[in-house]
């Protein structure tokens, strides 16, 4: 059990750099929008994937300015910020041609073939779903 004034010393340190986390989240996302919205400009066009990383950035400044004032962060507010983070790629991947969700990562980490292509078909194993392939 901690002495109550150390107690009370290391949440006031708990507390500074938490604040101080949240001002570096802040700031980096103001400067993130700055640069998209620079970006937007010199293309001369907005896209949906620009209005929908904008709007991300507004949640994030948003949860943050909530957790000062309140000192709690609502479950819903990392739920849209996830939401609104995936629908780029939704959106985007409908215009591709080939969409790889686990990237790189897959290929080296696998220790067999985890699918297999041949002749414009893909085919899983039975083991890869823990099935016995009998």
């Amino acid at each position: 059990m901690l002495h109550p004034r150390a107690a009370q010393y290391s949440r006031r340190t708990l507390y500074f750099f938490e604040g101080a986390g949240l001002i570096v989240i802040a700031l980096a996302t103001i400067y993130a929008g700055y640069q998209e919205t620079l970006l937007m400009i010199n293309n001369a066009r907005v896209t949906l994937a620009d209005l929908l990383l904008m709007f991300l950035y507004l949640e994030i400044l948003t949860m943050v300015g909530l957790y000062f004032e309140s000192g709690k962060l609502p479950v819903r507010f990392p739920l849209y910020i996830a939401m609104v983070a995936m629908a780029p790629g939704f959106i985007l991947g409908q215009l591709c041609d080939y969409v790889d969700l686990d990237g790189p990562h897959g290929l080296v980490d696998d220790p067999f073939a985890s699918s297999i292509y041949s002749d414009g078909e893909v085919f899983v194993p039975e083991s890869v779903w823990g099935l016995n392939s009998n």
